[in-house]
């Protein structure tokens, strides 16, 4: 207090001081007293209810500013008045918002007050501090209150209304409100400082008048009244306490009784609408008093977990007691925290038994009040059901990371298994394996029996796989027929193989799909990795190319691909490192089934080799399916031959068995595509692979000759509907087209001719190539046709005197059987009389051309025959850089998609520049297929393109064309 004594003045002395001191020590406002002489204007002194008020003693203040008491809360309104008060040195009263040493805010009425000396200086400042934080709590309380019952007023049907009595005796409304007065048109604003006679009409003035009259005399007073045809309830009071009268100021409301069905239906809905939003959506509303324990538990927080308001007793341990063992901990541990002040908000999910003895998630909210020294009193909040959502948010979570119709994990699931597995694995001995599955025939099975039947096999090879796998490996669904199968702990390639084998043997099994019986195969890939430094995308690009080259073999194939991509074995009768460089009979990549050797596709001969000669049934056309005649069945040696036997008889089918071969199914009115539906619902596709067959025309026996021209039963089914492929190659009904490769510097020299196969049909109509090999692939004429092909663009070439350079396709049997395929190509062009120097067979990548290796080889035997290779369609996103790099090719042919538009298309310009920019670093020819435009053909010769070949020299023709006739 002696820091201050200069504020008092030296006119305080003796008791007057005394009493003075006595006075301010006493009070229960916090005061306070600054030196406004001093910078920052520090506080010099404060009053014991000061501290009392903010926790704060008088050493923490002395020497401080004010501000300290706003913390960061600085942008208060109230603060802006009052510093222009003290800026101006003058009196003030304001309401701001300070915080206690504890941190909890409160609100302090500050009346400030400036003391100047005698000569009128300023020298101090005086604050008297009220807090009045109880009082504002209560101020927003009853606003809040006042505005829920502003709410209800708006939403009731009614007029609620307050009339006062002016000073020269007229009734004047100072509040109208109400559905109904917005109907009349007579709410607050729109009838202010009207008398009575400007409001209501004379009809309904006459009732009212005296009514209201009685009301401000002091009565309360119910009365009926009516406008037109509608009639109202009417009561009107006094609004002045204890009953004095007279009154000045009436309160009343208005009711609409006409049809009072209705107007209780709206208060019913009302009313409703009112317990709606006090339960707060349908929320369970809790309220804890923390100084006695007790606890108000309301009847929809009951319901939510399927007891009625008197079933379950209100209490701590009615909601604890429910908390799920797992979320227990976590739950008491944030409601602690909340409560000791750690955190500002108390809300989290969490699980409560639920009567049925399930368990409902529920969000819980709450928020406590706190007595003066900060601690907790009294607690409230609310319980949401969010089951629902937790139950949508798990699926969405199932459904992100499995597969929709089979429930398997997924490719993004199955890759994040992958590499955490390649991460437990780092330091074992054991290697991880992956297994990359392929249905075979599965688009058959869509488009036979239907995609429902096709979804039906997906998820019952789904089923067997899980059941063949091992316990802890992953199988998963890529998409479309793919699967794959995450192995760990494998010791090396004979236990993957033996996986594979394992899993394949259980997709064998017949399946019944829409009354039929379907028998599955799968081409499966095999990548064994070892886990030190393998990146998970690698060893499934390893197995997925595994998968295709064990699928180029047959179907029921698997190929197991060692760590680091080597291939473990290797039968012979392909290519492969192990063969010399000019022998096409080196070693290709294992595939087995079943243990058996590969098998290539049928149409090529297994034994075939270097030294085996030339193959007469590559060269033979299968039997036309056509007319009356036999069908001769040699049945697997596990088939029950009875079951096949009692099944044809029951069908009406003349059966007859015989010692030299299973039976033989007699078919007088040529009806074999039906007999060939009725096996197939008796064997399993395994069955028919296995079982021999031979269809013999007309009604002569069988002969010792005709044995060797015997096929799988499933050739003879595809067979049934490629016949017109077979009258088109026994009938020499291929032809080649002829289009003209240029030389870009001089147009009318032509360089080449590309040969284009077409089919002719009996009409006269062209036939592409596309569908003549994809009929020759699913029938398994493919090397038939293949050769008929080659045959054919040579005589082509001949008989229309081609003297220039010949481009062919590369056909896909120059992979499946590089032996065959280079042998009677070479038969071919030396009958020919052609120099293998004139031809140039074009490569696109492809399925068929993935193992970049492999075609490497093949190239490289043309090579040796004199053949050159053209890699084609680079540009078009097949053709990479790697083949370009791997294969070394004489000519690049750039995609017709890319060099279309050129001209005018600075992006493609530049692409397609820096090809040909790169071709000649490479000094390799280059041609530009697809120019139809004079643009087109001025850039490929700007650019250093060497040749050009496209509609705009000439179209393919039956008759080779000639060059642009111009230099």
């Amino acid at each position: 207090m002696e820091r201050a004594d200069g504020v008092l003045g030296d006119e305080h002395e003796g008791d007057d001081r005394r009493l003075f001191k006595m006075a301010l020590e006493a009070s229960s406002n916090g005061i306070v007293l600054t030196d406004a002489t001093r910078d920052d204007n520090p506080i010099i002194y404060v009053n014991p209810a000061f501290e009392a008020i903010t926790g704060y003693g008088e050493d923490e203040v002395l020497g401080r500013n004010c501000r300290f008491l706003q913390g960061d809360d600085s942008d208060q309104p109230a603060l802006g008045e009052l510093r222009d008060a003290m800026r101006e040195g003058r009196e003030c009263r304001v309401v701001v918002r300070n915080y206690r040493k504890d941190g909890t805010p409160f609100y302090n009425e500050l009346h400030l007050a400036p003391v100047r000396d005698r000569e009128g200086r300023l020298t101090n400042y005086v604050g008297v501090q009220n807090d009045v934080t109880e009082c504002r709590d209560a101020q927003e309380a009853r606003v809040r209150v006042s505005a829920e019952y502003e709410e209800i007023i708006r939403i009731l049907p009614n007029v609620v209304f307050r009339w006062k009595m002016g000073e020269d005796g007229e009734m004047y409304p100072s509040y109208v409100e109400g559905a109904l007065a917005e109907q009349f048109g007579v709410t607050t604003e729109r009838i202010a400082g009207k008398r009575l006679e400007e409001v209501f009409p004379p009809e309904f003035l006459g009732t009212v008048r005296p009514a209201y009259e009685r009301a401000f005399a002091g009565e309360t007073v119910e009365f009926s009244s009516r406008i037109g045809d509608r009639s109202f309830a009417n009561v009107a009071m006094p609004f002045e306490p204890e009953g004095r009268t007279p009154t000045k100021e009436i309160v009343g409301y208005v009711t609409e009784v006409t049809g009072r069905e209705k107007a209780e239906e709206a208060l019913r809905k009302s009313k409703e609408r009112y317990e709606v939003a006090i339960r707060g959506s349908n929320d369970g509303i809790w309220d804890w008093d923390l100084t006695t324990g007790e606890v108000y538990l309301s009847p929809r927080w009951k319901e939510m977990l399927g007891y009625g308001d008197h079933e379950l007793e209100s209490g701590v341990e009615a909601w604890r007691g429910r908390i799920h063992p797992e979320d227990l901990e976590r739950v008491m541990s944030a409601l602690q925290e909340y409560l000791d002040g750690r955190t500002e908000h108390y809300e989290l999910e969490h699980r409560l038994l639920h009567r049925d003895g399930s368990y409902r998630w529920i969000l819980t909210r709450g928020a406590s009040l706190r007595d003066g020294s900060g601690a907790p009193n009294r607690m409230s909040g609310s319980h949401t059901d969010v089951t629902g959502r937790k139950e949508l948010e798990e699926q969405l979570k199932h459904r992100a990371f499995h597969d929709g119709l089979t429930g398997l994990p997924n490719r993004a699931l199955f890759m994040e298994r992958l590499e955490h597995a390649l991460e437990r694995a780092g330091g074992k001995d054991s290697h991880i394996a992956v297994l990359f599955l392929d249905l075979d025939g599965f688009k058959e099975v869509n488009d036979s029996l239907g995609h429902e039947a096709g979804d039906e096999l997906l998820v019952e090879v789904a089923r067997r796989l899980k059941q063949r796998s091992r316990p802890g490996d992953t199988v998963a669904r890529l998409g479309g027929d793919e699967f794959i199968v995450l192995l760990e702990e494998v010791s090396g390639a004979e236990d993957a193989a033996s996986l594979a084998e394992r899993v394949s043997e259980g997709l064998r099994a017949p399946i019944e799909l829409a009354g039929r019986e379907v028998s599955v195969t799968a081409s499966i890939g095999v990548a064994l990795g070892d886990p030190k430094g393998v990146r998970p995308q690698d060893l499934v690009r390893e197995a997925d190319n595994a998968m295709y080259r064990s699928k180029r073999h047959g179907e029921g194939l698997y190929e197991v691909r060692g760590a680091g991509g080597a291939a473990p074995r290797r039968p012979a009768g392909g290519v492969g490192s192990t063969g010399g460089k000019g022998d096409p009979g080196g070693e290709r990549p294992r595939s087995r089934r079943r243990g058996e050797q590969v098998q290539k596709p049928a149409g090529g001969c297994a034994s075939e080799g270097p030294s085996n000669g030339r193959c007469t049934k590559c060269e033979t056309l299968p039997e036309k399916l056509a007319g009356p005649g036999r069908l001769y069945l040699w049945l697997p040696l596990d088939h029950t031959l009875s079951k096949t036997y009692r099944h044809l008889r029951a069908g009406g089918w003349t059966v007859e068995t015989a010692r030299d071969y299973s039976m033989v199914v007699r078919l007088d009115d040529g009806r074999l595509t039906e007999l060939l539906s009725a096996l197939s619902a008796v064997l399993t596709g395994q069955e028919s692979e296995d079982t021999r067959a031979l269809f013999k025309p007309g009604g002569d026996e069988l002969t010792v000759s005709d044995i060797p021209r015997a096929q799988s039963l499933t050739q003879i089914s595809s067979l049934g509907g490629s016949g017109w492929l077979l009258d088109m190659l026994s009938e020499g009904r291929l032809t080649s087209y002829f289009q003209p490769i240029v030389r870009v510097e001089d147009p009318s020299e032509v360089f080449a001719q590309e040969c284009l196969l077409r089919g002719v049909s009996p009409e006269g109509d062209l036939v592409p190539p596309t569908t003549i090999f994809e009929a020759a692939k699913s029938s398994r004429m493919l090397f038939q046709t293949d050769l008929a092909a080659r045959r054919t663009a040579i005589r082509e070439a001949v008989r229309n005197g081609v003297e220039t350079n010949l481009f062919v396709n590369f056909t896909p049997t120059a992979v499946y059987d590089p032996a065959f395929c280079l042998r009677s190509t070479v038969e071919a062009v030396k009958k020919s009389g052609i120099s293998p120097e004139r031809i140039v067979f074009e490569v696109t990548e492809t399925e068929e051309t993935r193992d970049v290796d492999h075609l490497k080889n093949i190239a490289s035997f043309y090579r040796e025959k004199g053949f050159r290779v053209a890699l084609d369609d680079v540009g078009s996103g097949y053709s990479s850089l790697n083949m370009i790099h791997r294969l070394r090719p004489d000519f690049i042919k750039l995609d017709m998609h890319l060099v279309r538009g050129v001209d005018s298309d600075p992006y493609k310009a530049l692409v397609a520049g820096k090809v040909l920019e790169m071709a000649r670093g490479l000094g390799v020819d280059t041609i530009v297929e697809g120019v139809e435009t004079e643009g087109e053909f001025a850039w490929a010769r700007e650019n250093g393109a060497t040749f050009a070949q496209g509609y705009l020299i000439a179209r393919p023709a039956s008759s080779p064309a000639g060059g642009l006739a111009r230099a």
